[in-house]
């Protein structure tokens, strides 16, 4: 017989619940208490109930409720995709001013010793650019993949990252990658909005990147402000 997603509780035989929230076996148990407030039974019963409320979620440390319901971690996906949205609209036009795109001509200091190297940008991880870059102080991931000129176009020479922003407008006042380039070949506008991926400008799958089942809030505390969402509780 296929399963119909529906869970029998394992104590009654009911369906609609589980053993865990049986209303008749707490039932059973709160009547054994009050025959015999020492029924082991019942005692280890209640005992375990106050420990299961006790349970804390793994994002907020509040007690009442799991990551799965936590409100403050829908709103802190919430506040980031948003964010992550404001940032990713102003940095496509950034990259099309520059001229920025997977097919770009760059130059580069590879050993940082005055030596200049010519490159053609191989590819973009297109899921490491966000908001992070202006709302963090030292944020600087290496999306961008530069292939080097006279070698195999297929292999990647150089991971470097986000070319400062001279107007702060996408990047922080502390930025300052270490790894970078300068665009000498730039691309046409048309060209580079062709290469963003779908939903990309959303922010959603900036969410998808900084929250794992390990994602603390002080990890996006930078961007995330809980005053509104306590004062709306």
């Amino acid at each position: 017989m296929a399963w119909n997603n529906t869970v029998t509780c394992s104590s009654c035989w009911e369906r609609g619940h589980n053993k865990a929230g049986c209303p008749i076996l707490k039932e059973r148990m709160q009547k054994r208490l009050e025959a015999d407030p020492d029924d082991w039974r019942a005692t280890r019963y209640f005992e375990k109930k106050r420990r299961s409320s006790k349970r804390r979620c793994s994002y907020c440390d509040n007690a009442g409720h799991n990551r799965k319901t936590c409100k403050e971690l829908k709103h802190a996906k919430q506040i980031t995709a948003e964010r992550s949205s404001e940032w990713r609209h102003r940095a496509l036009e950034h990259l099309k001013n520059i001229g920025l795109g997977v097919g770009a001509l760059v130059k580069y200091d590879k050993w940082n010793n005055g030596e200049i190297q010519y490159a053609m940008v191989k590819s973009i991880s297109w899921n490491t650019l966000d908001h992070r870059f202006k709302d963090t102080k030292y944020h600087d991931m290496h999306g961008f993949h530069l292939s080097d000129l006279g070698k195999d176009l297929n292999r990647i020479d150089y991971n470097a990252s986000l070319p400062e922003d001279k107007e702060k407008i996408v990047t922080s006042d502390h930025y300052n990658p270490y790894r970078t380039f300068e665009v000498v070949g730039p691309l046409r506008p048309e060209i580079i909005d062709s290469q963003v991926p779908a939903n990309w400008l959303t922010g959603q799958s900036s969410v998808e990147v900084i929250f794992d089942k390990d994602t603390k809030p002080y990890i996006v505390s930078e961007w995330v402000s809980l005053q509104d969402f306590y004062k709306n509780q």
